[in-house]
Formats: structure tokens, sequence, C-alpha cells
């Protein structure tokens, strides 16, 4: 009996059943069914108390014609609806809430799958050829499901990486300097970034321009001439997250010995100094400037102005003294 319809004659044994009460299984098991057939066909026809063997094979007769109209061509009130949401740049799952939901002007459902259905269809099922534009994704087509799993599976940026698992516990519990944070502020448009470090410790800043633009060779040269001006015993790890500018991390780690640990995805808190401090920068370059053309001379005095400002962490001093006592203490 598994995989063709319930004919009428099945039908009319539900209908009998359900007046002796018995349940979707006990129904199931006498016709051959799954259980989930006989739930799915009294949810689409009244219910226990409202199924009624006729009308509900009438009902199927007519769900089971094809061609079928497509739910947004055949209601256009509600199309319209889909579609302003849709340029508010709701998801299709809030949509559907939404339309289900007492708010909604329309007593229907629609389902996310349709919509997202009806967006992909070029036209042809209710939403105009380029409402995919509107998507949170802005994605096109949909992708198949050997396209989806050859994206999950494809190397990242960054090559094998050293996890943040593998960092010395000496870093990861502030008590030992030369342990460094590193992160991207990004400038208008995206066209412009600023690399910004800051030593877990003490919290000393160090800001770094990247006039040439924030390309994983362009963050290398900067990062490297930068950190050749610290003393070598204090570069020991750089902590960074997983995006492509870092992509050279492997040369960053042979041309400054420096040991380069990356945080998981859209975990910002396990790097909590640097963000922290980006605020703080924040004030100084807010995101509508140009960072490529930020001065160095105007970045040295940022950068000295937050080395400089007393810090609570450290009860009031500032992290250039702080910084300055662990270097003494080192050549030490």
């Amino acid at each position: 009996m598994a995989g063709r319809r319930l004919c009428v004659e099945e039908r009319e044994l539900i209908d009998e059943r359900l007046r002796e009460n018995c349940s979707a299984s006990e129904i199931a098991r006498e016709l051959g069914r799954a259980p989930s057939t006989i739930c799915r066909e009294l949810n689409a026809d009244g219910g226990r108390d409202g199924y009624v063997a006729g009308r509900a094979d009438r009902a199927a007769t007519v769900r089971a014609r094809r061609p079928k109209i497509p739910v947004l061509v055949a209601d256009s009130e509600l199309a319209a609806v889909v579609a302003a949401k849709l340029k508010m740049r709701w998801g299709p799952a809030a949509i559907a809430a939404f339309v289900a939901s007492p708010a909604c002007p329309i007593d229907t459902t629609i389902s996310a799958e349709t919509i997202y259905q009806a967006i992909w269809a070029g036209g042809s099922r209710g939403l105009a050829p380029e409402t995919w534009k509107h998507l949170p994704s802005r994605q096109r087509h949909r992708l198949s499901r050997d396209a989806r799993k050859a994206r999950s599976t494809r190397p990242g940026p960054l090559g094998p990486f050293k996890p943040l698992a593998g960092r010395p516990a000496a870093a990861a519990g502030r008590v030992e300097t030369g342990h460094w944070e590193g992160d991207l502020i990004i400038g208008a448009g995206n066209r412009s970034a600023l690399a910004v470090l800051i030593e877990r410790v003490s919290r000393l800043t160090l800001l770094v321009g990247l006039p040439f633009g924030y390309r994983a060779h362009d963050l290398l040269v900067a990062l490297q001439a930068r950190l050749a001006t610290i003393p070598s015993e204090l570069r020991r790890t750089l902590t960074w997250d997983q995006g492509r500018e870092m992509a050279s991390w492997s040369d960053l780690e042979r041309l400054t010995g420096l040991d380069a640990y990356f945080c998981e995805p859209h975990s910002p808190w396990q790097k909590g100094s640097v963000e922290n401090v980006n605020r703080i920068i924040r004030r100084h370059l807010p995101s509508h400037v140009d960072l490529a053309a930020v001065p160095t001379a105007q970045l040295l005095r940022i950068e000295t102005n937050i080395n400089t400002m007393p810090r609570r962490i450290h009860q009031w001093e500032n992290a250039h003294d702080v910084y300055s006592t662990h270097l003494v203490a080192t050549a030490a």
C-alpha cells in the first residue's frame, strides 16, 4: 500500500474507525499504512471530529490536480503582502509567521518554502523576477544539495590553522607579557581598514595603518613592519579571527616569531581586549572615515592618547606605564 495515495475505500474505512474511536495508529495498522499518513489525512480534512470520507476524497482529488496554480499567483493580495515585507528586508520565515498571525489583514497561511520557491522562480510564481535582491543573503538561486555540501567542505582561505584551544595557558591566563590580540577596523564603504594590536596583559594598543588596502599581503607587510619595533621576547602569540585578511599568517609567524591562533567563527568575545579597544578607537575614527587616508602622525596621536589614558583595569594606571614595567622586568 505504501507509495500510493489513499483511495475512497480507505477513506471510508478511516471514517468508520473514527466513529468507533480508534486511534490513528490502529487505523494505520489495519490499512497497512504509516501512522503519519493517517494523521496528515485527518489534519487536511477536518480532524477527528470533522472528517467525512466523501468530502475528503473530493478535496484530495482537487489537491492532486496538476499543474497547480502557484499560491501567490492565485492570491494577488497575499503576494502584495509578501512582496512588501521582502522590501522591508524580512526573511521568508518571518513573513510566514506574520501571515499566520492576527496582525495580518489576510486570513490565510503560507510557508517559508513557498515564498523561497516564488522568489527563485524568476517571476513565474507571483513575485517579481528581481525579488531575490531583497533576501538577507541576496542569493539569486537555490544551491543544489551537492553545491551546498561542496561549499561547506571547501577549504577556507587560512588553510590548516591553529585553533584558539591550542593557545598556551600563559596567554589565556594573562600571566605573561607578549601575547597579542589583533583585529581590523573597517572604514567607509568597506574600502579601507586599520589594523589594531593590543597586548593582553598591559592592554598596550598599536594602530597599524593600511594605506594600500587590507588584502592578506598588505596586512602581512604592515604587521611585520610594526611588530619589528617590539622586542623579540615580547612577540609570543597573536590571536585573530578567521578573516581572509590573515591568509598569510604562516608567513607572519616565520617573519616575526609569533605563533598565530584563531578564534572560533562568530566569537568576538574570544579576543575581548581588542574588541573593547575598538570601541575606544571609534571615538576618534568613526565608521564614515576613509581609514587609508588617515596620516600616520594622526594614528600615533590616537595611539598615544589611548595608551596614556588611565584604565580601571589597572587601578587607574595607564597601559603605557604597565607595559614599560613589564618590559623592564622582561629585560632583567
